[in-house]
């Protein structure tokens, strides 16, 4: 079986990153501050507001890794501490 015929096609799992909540914080140099900037329900979505691949964001998820220098990516919303 391949393709649209094996049971699994189209499906993710929870584990998946394409199919978690994606938070997008921005993180502000001078106050060295971090602001929750936006949020999608998956991470296709939040590809598509950046212009750019799943693999890409996926890469920066949950890493405390600037992506573009500025935005901080997460599948879990930071509280304030």
């Amino acid at each position: 079986m391949s393709g649209n015929k094996h049971p699994m096609f189209g499906k993710t799992g929870e584990k998946n990153p394409a199919s978690k909540k994606v938070y997008i914080y921005l993180f502000d140099l001078n106050t060295k501050k971090i602001v929750l900037h936006k949020s999608f329900n998956t991470c296709i979505e939040a590809a598509l507001y950046f212009s750019c691949s799943t693999c890409t964001l996926s890469r920066y998820l949950d890493k405390n890794v600037l992506y573009k220098k500025q935005w901080i990516l997460s599948t879990f919303l930071k509280t304030k501490e």
